[in-house]
């Protein structure tokens, strides 16, 4: 019996979570968590209690409605709530509100939203990938989106690019159903996907564009099928933009708390900030997001991908058209990217959208791959060989995830030597007048590490010792660990333990040599060769092994940061 794509859905789906709820506790509080989470506590509280108006009211210093608590607060910016939408926290405060009678603590709580949201992704992606591209491409596109380490790192405490890339992969997906395949309905379902990955961050509109693109092409195609002007498409369109307007509207209640009048300017206030904060001074062309592409991406997928260029020569017709989308799909966020004046950091964070579509086409390829190897098996051996070759495949698509786990997001390939690679070839500088925080940010440069960290520091203080954090802000610390959090310390040379994780201007690989050099490491988590956090213990006199590999930053002193 055939699986069906609501069948395989469930299934990875359950995998997701099978894997994802013991992990949980691995996955520290990201540092832009604090002001999503506050935000969706909040609209939350609104929900529930809707004679408070002055629940969504984030204008700073408002007072916080009475009767509300969070375990958050708007950190690291007190504007974010009115800046980031909200429906990934929302989703994340009512998970957390119905695991808290069961012991979950507020981060686990919320985290386990955005575990719960991606698995809800995984089932759609699914299903639209059965009915798009069948049942074999379909299911290969979903494991390689399950087991892509990008993702699944992103997906414990990313409450924005994260959700938005997946419900952009299903609006895209749901779009070819509408204008390419035309089944009735998709429009529909397109426009709602759309509007959920608007309704998590506003590259959402570039899922517009890509669909705006194909609807012209549907509109000439059938036009010209007909030999007539045909509108159809253009209604499709119109159908999909309308809701997806509609939907990012509804799921963010901040843009229409208060009087009518006020709406406007809500709407006027998030884009005008996002325009401003998505500009860069750079001039210059990039290949910043091809470095990503290329270095952090598991063989496997790449060559998966280069496999479907026969597929694409030969397609004709709507197929042509679909795997043509395909790749514009992963073209538009590299692009966008690259162009001059577009402002980055954090590693492909800012341009997720493209993993959905390169896992797409890997499919499009490894299903090309897997028929060209079975028509010269011979018939003795056939089955035998195709169960290697599914063993094979399984391990590789395995292998990323069990070597950096519980570090998903830190992954680099071996076309650059790893983690290790990457770091000490400063693989993500870009010179300046481009914004500095986009250097060092090749491994955890959202200090998710505190949540592995942090059991090892707590058995590494005694008591009446003071801990200084060489990257991480206190206010995450201050959060991670609310029942008596230790006495911390402003500089290093205070700290009798000292918490590491390395990100160029705030710790620069440069000075945790020079820390290494005069501390013992207490605990060190590796992985691919290089650092994703360490603690050291007290300066005593001595020197000892620098084990932190030389970087290319080092050329640069001002890349060397300075302790919290």
């Amino acid at each position: 019996m055939a699986l069906s794509g609501v069948a395989a859905g469930a299934l990875l789906a359950l995998l997701w979570v099978v894997f994802a709820i013991p992990e949980l506790s691995h996955h520290g509080l990201a540092i832009d968590s604090p002001s999503l989470f506050y935000a969706g506590d909040r609209t939350l509280f609104w929900l529930e209690h809707p004679g408070h108006p002055e629940a969504l009211d984030f204008t700073y210093p408002a007072p916080e409605p009475a009767g509300f608590h969070s375990a958050f607060f708007p950190f690291p910016d007190k504007n974010d709530p009115r800046h980031y939408p909200v429906f990934a926290g929302l989703v994340a405060a009512a998970s957390a509100q119905a695991t808290a009678h069961f012991g979950f603590s507020p981060i686990d709580g919320h985290h386990l939203g955005l575990v719960l949201l991606h698995a809800v992704g995984l089932v759609c992606f699914t299903v639209l990938a059965f009915r798009v591209f069948g049942a074999r491409v379909g299911l290969l596109a979903s494991a390689f989106l399950l087991c892509f380490p990008a993702a699944v790192g992103q997906a414990f405490n990313n409450a924005k690019d994260w959700p938005c890339a997946d419900f952009y992969a299903c609006a895209l997906l749901a779009s070819i159903e509408a204008l390419v395949v035309r089944r009735p309905g998709a429009a529909r379902t397109a426009g709602l996907f759309a509007g959920v990955a608007l309704s998590c961050k506003l590259n959402g509109v570039f899922a517009l564009a890509c669909i705006g693109l194909l609807g012209l092409v549907a509109l000439w195609q059938r036009s010209r099928a007909k030999g007539a002007l045909d509108l159809s498409a253009a209604r499709d369109l119109a159908l999909i933009f309308a809701l997806a307007g509609c939907v990012f509207f509804v799921l963010w209640p901040y843009l229409y708390h208060g009087p009518i009048s006020g709406w406007p300017g809500h709407v006027e206030d998030y884009l005008q900030w996002y325009l401003a904060y998505g500009r860069s001074p750079r001039a210059s062309w990039t290949d910043y997001p091809l470095r990503s592409l290329m270095f952090a991406t598991p063989p496997l997928v790449l060559l998966c991908a280069l496999a479907s260029a026969p597929v694409i020569a030969r397609a004709r017709g709507a197929q042509l058209t679909t795997l043509l989308f395909v790749l514009g799909w992963i073209a538009v966020p590299i692009l966008r990217t690259a162009v001059p004046h577009s402002n980055f950091y954090d590693g492909n964070r800012h341009f997720l959208e493209y993993i959905p579509g390169l896992c797409v086409l890997a499919a499009v390829g490894a299903d090309w791959a897997r028929a060209q190897i079975s028509a010269r098996l011979p018939a003795a051996a056939a089955e035998a060989g195709r169960l290697v070759l599914a063993f094979v495949f399984v391990l590789l698509l395995a292998l990323p995830l069990s070597l950096y786990r519980p570090f998903e997001g830190t992954y680099f390939n071996f076309l650059i030597g790893g983690l290790g690679g990457a770091q000490s070839r400063a693989l993500f500088d870009v010179p300046a007048p481009h914004d500095a925080r986009v250097k060092g940010t090749e491994g955890d440069y959202w200090y998710g590490n505190l949540g592995d960290g942090l059991p090892h520091l707590k058995a590494l203080l005694a008591p009446g010792q003071g801990v200084a954090l060489c990257g991480p802000a206190p206010q995450q610390l201050q959060l991670s660990w609310p029942e008596g959090a230790p006495l911390l310390r402003q500089h290093a040379t205070d700290a009798d333990v000292l918490y590491v994780s390395p990100r160029e201007v705030f710790c620069g690989l440069g000075l945790v040599r020079l820390l290494e050099a005069a501390r013992p490491v207490l605990y060190r988590a590796e992985r691919g060769g290089g650092l994703v956090y360490e603690i050291l213990g007290a300066a005593d006199g001595t020197a000892h092994p620098v084990l932190t590999a030389p970087s290319a930053y080092e050329a640069d002193r001002r890349n060397f940061g300075t302790v919290w």
